[in-house]
């Protein structure tokens, strides 16, 4: 069991200070239900259980907002609290996700959630910016994970490989073919924001394949999460260089998380039957739109 859930356990039982909203990654499912079950056994209140699963459930956008708009009348009884548990949450279509932001937002008293996703890469923004995130994995954390790499496949990029897979095996699995240039090409793209934005997007074009778009997309979305943030804790010494160095807008934390909310977009229909090419374009237009609004 991960020791910071175990810690965040316990200190809800001994403060009885109660989370909003929890978001449990793991590529195994069974570590984030070990998890669940672990909270629940040591919650000193009662409560009642919704639980929802995206892998096996089909449901329609209307089905979904119906049992939302329910839980605004959720009768707790003797219930202190209603947890509502959303498993496989990387799995839902945008407009599942949008159509519960305001509950999650404003939720009523007592109602709590719990979201689990095997992919924090497909899990939208708009869910990861409001949630505290754990990760499960079969090693105690990152710092394990990365050493792990370092042995297996040396790469100045481990430590954000490190924290985009959930354990070793997944990360051979996904990196076996993998080449570390097509991450040093992307800094040196990233260099030309609000120089020579026509060329950033050629060159993305050029580098991003449908083979390797997960990686890149997530890649992209960590530089832009520490841009905004100015957190640089996850990505290697020469993409920092790359952050220091860049052409700052007048917004540039609002066109960070404009952009990033541009890659959920692709990510989220990487997995559908759409055309990649097709996708890619429309990807780039919206992205060279962003950041030419931010650098007029």
């Amino acid at each position: 069991m991960n020791k910071n859930w175990m810690h965040f356990v316990k200190n809800i039982r001994s403060n009885e200070q109660i989370f909003h909203l929890l978001l449990l990654i793991s590529y195994q499912e069974n570590l984030t239900s070990e998890a669940i079950d672990y909270l629940l056994l040591n919650l000193p209140e009662k409560y009642t259980i919704d639980t929802f699963d995206l892998a096996s459930e089909k449901v329609t956008r209307n089905d979904f907002v119906e049992w939302v708009n329910k839980l605004y009348f959720t009768n707790l009884g003797k219930s202190k609290f209603h947890f509502v548990i959303i498993k496989n949450i990387d799995l839902a279509h945008p407009s599942l996700t949008n159509s519960f932001l305001k509950i999650i937002e404003e939720p009523p008293k007592g109602i709590k959630f719990i979201f689990s996703a095997k992919s924090e890469w497909k899990t939208l923004s708009t869910i990861r910016s409001r949630s505290q995130i754990f990760y499960f994995n079969t090693f105690e954390d990152k710092d394990d994970l990365k050493q792990s790499l370092d042995i297996l496949r040396p790469s100045d990029y481990n430590l954000f490989f490190s924290w985009i897979f959930s354990n070793s095996s997944q990360a051979q699995k996904f990196l076996e073919n993998f080449n570390d240039q097509i991450l040093e090409q992307i800094e040196t793209s990233l260099t030309q924001i609000g120089k020579k934005n026509a060329s950033l997007i050629l060159n993305l074009d050029k580098i991003i394949t449908k083979d390797n778009a997960n990686i890149a997309l997530y890649f992209l979305v960590y530089f832009f999460l520490s841009l905004a943030t100015g957190v640089f804790n996850r990505l290697p010494l020469s993409t920092k260089k790359v952050l220091y160095k860049i052409k700052k807008s007048n917004n540039y934390q609002q066109m960070s998380l404009e952009i990033i909310k541009t890659i959920d977009k692709l990510q989220l229909s990487l997995g559908t039957n759409e055309n990649f090419q097709i996708q890619k374009q429309n990807f780039l237009v919206r992205l060279s739109k962003i950041i030419d609004k931010f650098y007029e």
